[in-house]
């Protein structure tokens, strides 16, 4: 039996009229290292990276093919 290699588990988490739709995004190490990347390049946080990765794909109306199967479990009362 071998190690089983260790992901990173981003979760996006989306909120509208109520419904909480949840997906993980599991992220090997190199994937971690590219996104590093790419933030440093553009003089950027990760967070800040994925959250704009995240806004282009809404805009774009590509959100539903990204979140394939996302729950429908009520959302959580968040203060804004």
């Amino acid at each position: 039996m071998g190690v089983e290699p260790q992901y990173l588990r981003l979760q996006i988490v989306l909120e509208h009229h109520g419904l909480r739709r949840v997906t993980e995004v599991p992220l090997a190490g190199f994937d971690i290292v590219r996104l590093g990347l790419e933030a440093s390049i553009q003089n950027l946080g990760m967070v800040q990276l994925l959250t704009q990765a995240v806004t282009t794909a809404i805009k774009k109306d590509m959100i539903d093919q990204i979140l394939r199967e996302p729950s429908q479990e009520p959302a959580d009362d968040v203060p804004a």
